[in-house]
């Protein structure tokens, strides 16, 4: 089972139930391989991406070009999401250049649109959930089942995207995003949790 692996034509990836013994993939702001979701730093592992970037190039824009793949992707976030082209910058296909940016409204939107479309389905294996399962296996287990989302990681960044179930049951869309905070990694998780914890609230 290759949980990374790409339809030919849809560019969905299979679905698994996240946890599943022997199937657990890492998730977060590292390169995956492309297949296994293993952190791999190969240069094949970036020219996969490279070549699954031109793809989406040539079958939005019939051009399997590196440009026409992001391109799609930014016409993409502007014609169907709605989000305000001012509002990020798309620069390669791995997302760890430094030249990209993205504002966390930005990505808010993002999150409440694929909330409400077919996209959930493809996307939704590789999403942690609190107290439960990947990233978030052990964090915000005061919240366990109610936060569903995204971590990330480099130096000098954390973040943390999703959808968390607030205590009258309703589902409010988040993003926080910290860089350069001169502080120590361990502290800005904690405060980054204790702003998930205030969202929950009614």
């Amino acid at each position: 089972f290759f949980p990374y692996l790409r339809h030919e034509r849809t560019l969905a990836r299979p679905w698994v139930r996240p946890g599943t013994p022997g199937l657990e993939h890492r998730i977060g702001g590292l390169v995956k391989d492309y297949l296994t979701g293993n952190i791999s730093y190969a240069p094949a592992n970036h020219e996969q991406m490279v070549r699954v970037l031109k793809t989406i190039g040539y079958v939005v824009k019939r051009e399997g070009s590196f440009d026409a793949g992001l391109e799609a992707e930014a016409e993409f976030l502007t014609d169907v999401v709605g989000i305000d082209s001012a509002a990020f910058v798309l620069r390669d296909a791995s997302g760890l250049s430094s030249s990209n940016l993205i504002t966390p409204r930005a990505l808010t939107i993002l999150i409440r649109h694929i909330r409400s479309s077919a996209l959930l389905d493809a996307l939704q294996p590789g999403i942690s959930v609190a107290g439960e399962s990947g990233s978030l296996r052990n964090r915000l287990t005061d919240l366990t089942g109610r936060v569903s989302a995204k971590t990330g990681s480099i130096r000098h960044v954390a973040s943390l995207s999703g959808i968390v179930r607030t205590d009258d049951g309703r589902e409010v869309a988040f993003s926080i995003l910290a860089n350069n905070t001169g502080t120590t990694g361990s502290r800005v998780t904690a405060a980054i949790d204790d702003v998930v914890r205030a969202l929950a609230q009614p």
